[in-house]
């Protein structure tokens, strides 16, 4: 299978839209990583609010917007919330932008049941 080309390699002056983007993204994960339409949906869904809230090209993206947005989350949510936020993240960054700007997340530790 040919390897994915880096959307950041691509004229990283333009401003692509988050729809474009999100598209590109889906054809990652339904065709490339083959996953369910479930998982798929919830990783749109994330990085769709991700890149509102940045709402800055992908090449301007920094790990300080990333503990912002992610800040809310952890705050406000549930754990299994949280990670999910991680999850969809890193795939995004890793496996679509081709930067492990995500991977040293921490996500959070199950608590024993007492």
């Amino acid at each position: 299978m040919a390897s994915r080309r880096n959307p950041l390699e691509k004229d990283l002056g333009e401003k692509k839209s988050i729809r474009d983007i999100v598209e590109d993204f889906r054809g990652l994960l339904e065709i490339d990583k083959n996953l369910a339409d479930r998982t798929v949906k919830q990783h749109i869904r994330n990085i769709e609010k991700f890149l509102k809230f940045v709402d800055k090209p992908l090449i301007k993206i920094g790990k300080e917007d990333i503990r912002n947005w992610l800040r809310e989350w952890k705050e406000n949510y549930a754990q299994s919330t949280y990670a999910n936020k991680v999850k969809s993240l890193r795939v995004f960054f890793r496996d679509y932008l081709g930067n492990d700007i995500a991977e040293n997340l921490t996500m959070p530790q199950p608590q024993p049941n007492n």
